[in-house]
């Protein structure tokens, strides 16, 4: 079933290494507020409500946080790149990059996707398994 969008779709099923190269900096901008937010608030909570414990024990929760933040803010713009390769969100920019890279990769004789050594019917399971598979669809 054909999802309609706002903007082009440019792939349905975008490899993660894609996703990754493809960040704006306003993705990653985004994603360093998210970390930083959680080590943030520890040291605000610690400073106008203090705990008492201070010290080692805040250092451990600023670390745990930092952590969780960093995953946070990864997995938020990862999402934010993801939606403009689906078309739900503004794409200009990605679109251009994407056919510079296809007019490279196809004048060097190569395919975009690369080779494949699955028989064909095990392509169409496989794509079929794997497209919009973060929707759950």
């Amino acid at each position: 079933m054909a999802t309609k969008t706002l903007y082009p779709i440019i792939d349905t099923d975008p490899k993660f290494s894609r996703v990754v190269r493809y960040f704006r900096l306003s993705d990653l901008a985004a994603a360093t507020g998210i970390a930083a937010f959680g080590p943030g608030l520890m040291y605000w909570f610690e400073k106008y409500q203090p705990s008492g414990n201070g010290g080692a024990m805040l250092v451990k929760s600023m670390k745990h946080a930092g952590v969780l933040g960093v995953a946070a803010g990864f997995l938020f713009a990862y999402a934010q790149s993801s939606m403009r390769f689906w078309g739900w969100k503004e794409n200009v920019r990605e679109i251009q990059k994407y056919r510079a890279e296809y007019q490279r990769v196809t004048a060097s004789g190569k395919q975009m996707e690369g080779e494949s050594h699955l028989p064909d019917h095990m392509q169409v399971v496989a794509a079929q398994y794997s497209t919009n598979a973060v929707l759950n669809n």
